[in-house]
């Protein structure tokens, strides 16, 4: 087996794709992140791959996928930072000040296949998605989702139509497009966890500050 160090060094290049921001994440130099993912990939008789843009492992993952299990309930126990996949449009609103106890991810990915992918893993333990479509169902049996909030969607242009003035966008003058949603997304066997509802009600208590400049933002909870 490996230890939370050698694993975590394989799922956070997967999760966050690249060497050097897992290192950033580690607090370590890239050459100990590469000497810790071949630890894990010998370890396990494993291959890393890269397809897409994205990490991919091939080999019998049964025995990663059961230590896996066992380091996610280590960080849900306080041994290591907990990990947040964020949306893009969620960014400002968790960057600062950061969440105590959270990992957040890049907040630059729009498909959403692939953080389901990671939380199914535990690679992930909590995924904040601003797009409420093409979400697991209520009664899905592997993932819980919390609505947190609700939100109009209007067209918007740059005032002249010249990007080059750097102008802000405003609204056009026409009814929402439709209503978005902001949700939080995790395994159903981790939806209890003290540090998943403590999570839920901080990004709720950062939605009701931000509710005085955002008035069409309609806390769920």
């Amino acid at each position: 087996m490996v230890s939370l160090e050698e694993l975590a060094a394989l799922d956070l290049q997967i999760w966050l794709r690249t060497g050097p921001q897992a290192a950033q994440a580690l607090g370590c130099n890239q050459s100990t992140i590469s000497r810790r993912v071949e630890r894990t990939l010998g370890v396990f008789r494993l291959k890393l791959h890269r397809r897409g843009g994205e990490w991919h492992l091939r080999g019998h993952l049964q025995l990663l996928r059961m230590q896996r299990e066992l380091h996610q309930c280590a960080r849900f126990l306080g041994q290591e930072p907990l990990r947040l996949e964020i949306s893009p449009l969620t960014v400002p609103l968790l960057a600062q000040p950061p969440l105590p106890g959270w990992l957040l991810g890049r907040g630059d990915r729009l498909s959403l296949l692939r953080p389901l992918q990671l939380l199914r893993e535990r690679i992930l333990d909590a995924w904040l998605i601003d797009n409420s479509v093409d979400l697991p169902a209520q009664e899905d049996p592997e993932f819980v989702r919390f609505n947190l909030a609700r939100s109009p969607l209007w067209l918007a242009a740059v005032d002249g139509l010249c990007l080059a003035n750097h102008l802000e966008l405003r609204p056009l003058d026409s009814e929402p497009l439709l209503s978005n949603g902001v949700s939080l997304v995790v395994r159903r066997d981790q939806a209890d966890q003290p540090a998943i509802q403590a999570l839920r009600a901080e990004v709720l208590r950062r939605f009701q500050l931000l509710q005085p400049r955002l008035p069409s933002l309609q806390r769920l909870a």
